[in-house]
């Protein structure tokens, strides 16, 4: 009787501790988080490569207001924005009133800034997970963010 309850303990152990191993290897559902910044690092399937000193192009969301915001390059840039979850990690995101501030800077800087501001605004669709982001437009990925 003793060695029964002796193995069925065990068993419960293990199997738990085979459960708990398995969950924490699942991803987790994703939504937009506040303060939480994402670096750009692809633009229409391009890497993109900083300099060390160089400030990094960003974006974040604010889901209490609806509102992002973030550095562009060269200005500050803001907006509003709508999100629709459709499945675990995919939703429906359209970014709107996209502003920015209108300060000048070095061709290359301008350049990049007035390709991804555009983008912003072309965005049907996001796929979101723990440390990536991707802005779409249906399925032709436009952008491409890491959790900074």
């Amino acid at each position: 009787m003793k060695r029964a309850a002796f193995l069925a303990i065990i068993l419960l152990i293990a199997s738990g501790c085979r459960s708990t191993h398995q969950i924490s290897q699942n991803p987790v559902k994703m939504d937009f988080e506040r303060d939480e910044v994402w670096v750009l690092t692809g633009m229409r399937q391009k890497e993109i490569n900083y300099k060390d000193d160089e400030e990094r192009i960003t974006i974040q969301f604010n889901p209490e207001t609806h509102n992002f915001a973030g550095y562009s390059g060269c200005n500050r840039y803001f907006g509003d924005y709508d999100y629709k979850q459709e499945s675990e990690f995919e939703g429906e995101l359209r970014l709107s009133r996209i502003g920015s501030t209108k300060m000048m800077c070095p061709d290359e800087n301008m350049k990049l800034e007035d390709t991804f501001l555009p983008l912003l605004g072309k965005t049907t669709h996001c796929t979101i997970t723990a440390y990536k982001l991707k802005l779409m437009q249906g399925s032709k990925v436009l952008l491409e963010f890491e959790k900074l």
